[in-house]
């Protein structure tokens, strides 16, 4: 195992076999526990948490049970202790009124059900994960959520602090409950919480060892439509104006809204007769495709059974999406603090889920459903992370077809179910979010990915038929054979008299002299360019300033492979920060896409002041990365007296192909100024015609 741990076969007469689950083509083979009635792995410490109550964890196991014997332990601690207070923890199969085959949790006082009845069966493959996050456990059935409940991993640690094994398959004690009775296939477990995507790759048969906890957050794409309710319910994109109805309004200052920010409101409703209405039109009707719901709530009131928002037909089969506050009824919700989704196509069976945590608290709360393309189920997020959920139902087929023609409200469905409290931040998407994107709501405003025109810079090459620095005081010189072309294609934007700078690739770059106003040191620092490649997989630099001798410091942007380190050949973005600590201590990470496609693409690398990580964009949005290392103390300290260079980096080959647009900020841009780059050329930032001296 990746960890270090080798589990020990304990009783274990079957062993070894070669029935896999088909998804799995990586497998050879799984476990066979056999019916010792003692049977068990003992999977050693894992030692993910210093306290044993890990604040992220996840496990995950294709299952095959060949019974569903009452009280059929799954995993659970090795404890030769048999005092209370007993940790939390255990899973098994039971039966305490609930129905066989049912998955539940030992909370310490009670077993609780985190599968709804009827999801497991025998002498079949099954995958089941169980994610830790935020104190509760979200259960997943073969890919899809399926339940949940507050509860704290702690399968490390005595509460009274001594380290314990992982029993997998064990009964507790050696004397509770009985031993599992069937296979095993890739059973893991990560020091971090999975999400929804990764959980579905997971079931679908990726092995666990290409999987990574969440990484960075990721600024989604513009919503299809969004209401930032700051003094009006006017759609940002300009397209699906809302209609405000009763007396609803606007209220501003400390806590009234989720973000503090010149202008910023929310929309107050008084839960009679409050609501706003978007008309409905065919690009506003989810249908069967791809769907994401978003918005902030605030409310005290401690009992509702009231629409956040929704599109619902009034008469059967009642087809809508919806986000409700509400009880945990099925159907007739009742009232209650608890978030309640409906999705409900053109056939009466329906998807219907409730969180298992209540959340009127006077609290602002981010919440987002997610519905994916194909037969998955949605997903439903509360403050950034995917939430424990008990399913009310379950069934017809997926996905259902939400074609109604009502209008959309925010604050009713249509009905009267008027929603007492605060809203903001409105947003949908003809598109599944990531959980990564969701993540990236729950921490910034919708306000910061309006393109908003930057400062001057620092330093920007234009790359108009020279390398001279706009700004009038770094200018960069040209190296090898290097040319400037112009036309169509070959710059970013069209204007007469714009070019692009041409690399051949065989030692053709600009090099800027170095100047203490040009070391980053640790100061924020923003660099922003275009390129667009000539060839497929190479490792060259776009911009870089390196330090050739170790700790090799450097801030630098490149084109290369995604291993860390020496990242190797491939059209991969990938990115070193270095101070001068040890070269392991470092920022390095590369995007998860490949950019060698010919196309102009937007690159930029912000560094925020302070101990936060960098952030890179490509195309005007965070774009999704592979960590290869964050190691050392931010921020890092980039002090190298080598000079900036355009098109190459002193430890790679020259770039091969156009770049355009260099620019550097010694402050850190905003995601709204990073998204106005990608849509406006710098040249805009600059005075143009002939300047006259007034005296």
């Amino acid at each position: 195992m990746p960890g270090g741990n080798a589990g020990t076969l304990v009783n274990i007469s079957d062993g070894w076999d070669s029935d896999v689950p088909a998804a799995l083509t990586h497998s050879t083979g799984s476990l066979a526990f056999g019916t010792n009635g003692a049977q068990y792995v003992n999977g050693g410490y894992i030692g993910i948490a210093a306290d044993g109550r890990a604040k992220s964890a996840t496990i995950s196991v294709w299952l095959k049970p060949a019974s569903l014997t009452q009280d059929m332990r799954l995993w659970g601690q090795l404890r030769s202790i048999s005092t209370p207070p007993h940790p939390l923890g255990a899973i098994s199969l039971r039966n305490d009124g609930f129905g066989w085959a049912l998955c539940g949790f030992h909370n310490a006082y009670s077993w609780v059900p985190v599968l709804p009845f009827g999801r497991y069966t025998t002498n079949e493959w099954q995958h089941l994960c169980f994610v830790w996050q935020n104190n509760q456990v979200v259960t997943y059935y073969n890919g899809n959520p399926a339940g949940g409940m507050d509860h704290i991993f702690e399968f490390d640690r005595e509460p009274s602090g001594q380290t314990m094994s992982l029993g997998i398959g064990a009964r507790y004690l050696n004397s509770y409950g009985k031993a599992y009775d069937g296979k095993m296939d890739d059973f893991a477990v990560w020091d971090g919480a999975l999400t929804a995507e990764r959980v579905r790759q997971l079931s679908s048969g990726v092995s666990p060892l290409a999987i990574t906890p969440q990484g960075n957050i990721v600024q989604p794409g513009p919503p299809l439509a969004s209401y930032r309710m700051d003094g009006d319910v006017m759609d940002a994109s300009g397209n699906y104006h809302g209609t405000a109805a009763g007396d609803a309004t606007f209220t501003d200052g400390s806590g009234d809204t989720p973000f503090a920010y010149a202008g910023n409101k929310a929309l107050q409703l008084d839960g009679d007769g409050d609501r706003v209405s978007i008309a409905d039109t065919t690009a506003l009707r989810p249908g069967t495709q791809a769907w994401t719901l978003s918005l902030w709530f605030k409310t005290s009131n401690t009992n509702q059974t009231a629409a956040l928002i929704g599109k619902r037909k009034p008469v059967p089969p009642y087809t809508q999406m919806g986000l409700w506050m509400a009880g945990a009824g099925t159907g007739n919700t009742g009232n209650g603090q608890k978030i309640h989704t409906f999705v409900i196509g053109t056939e009466a069976p329906r998807w219907e889920v409730h969180s298992n945590r209540e959340y009127a608290d006077g609290k602002w709360h981010h919440v987002a459903l997610v519905r994916r393309d194909g037969n998955w189920s949605p997903v439903l997020y509360i403050d950034g992370i995917a939430t424990a959920i008990f399913v009310n139902h379950d069934a017809g087929t997926r996905p259902h077809d939400i074609n109604c023609t009502e209008p959309w409200y925010i604050g009713d469905v249509g009905n009267g179910s008027y929603f007492e409290g605060l809203i903001d931040e409105v947003a949908m998407w003809d598109s599944a979010l990531s959980s990564e994107q969701v993540a990236w709501l729950a921490q910034n405003s919708l306000a910061s990915m309006a393109p908003k025109e930057p400062a001057l810079p620092l330093v920007a090459y234009r790359m108009n038929n020279n390398a001279r620095d706009a700004c009038g005081v770094h200018h960069g010189s040209l190296v090898g054979n290097t040319a400037f072309v112009s036309g169509a294609g070959n710059t970013p934007f069209s204007f007469a008299g714009n070019y692009a700078l041409q690399l051949d690739g065989d030692s053709s770059y600009v090099t800027v002299n170095d100047d203490p106003a040009l070391r980053p040191g640790t100061n924020a620092w923003t660099m922003s360019l275009w390129f667009k490649t000539s060839v497929g997989d190479r490792y060259s630099g776009l911009v870089a300033k390196r330090k050739p001798g170790s700790p090799y410091t450097q801030m630098s942007l490149m084109m290369g492979g995604s291993l860390a380190g020496n990242p190797g050949t491939g059209g991969n973005l990938h990115t070193f920060l270095i101070g001068t600590q040890t070269s392991n201590d470092r920022w390095e990470v590369s995007s998860r896409a490949d950019y060698a496609d010919g196309e102009w693409h937007h690159a930029a690398l912000v560094r925020p002041a302070g101990d936060k990580s960098p952030v890179l964009f490509v195309d005007g949005v965070m774009t999704a990365v592979l960590a290869n290392v964050d190691k050392g103390l931010r921020p890092h300290d980039i002090n190298c007296t080598e000079p900036w260079l355009i098109g190459k980096s002193n430890s790679s080959s020259s770039f091969e192909g156009l770049i355009d647009e260099v620019a550097m900020w010694n402050t850190a841009l905003t995601a709204g100024e990073i998204a106005w780059l990608s849509q406006n050329s710098i040249d805009t930032l600059f005075p143009r015609g002939t300047m006259i001296t007034v005296r």
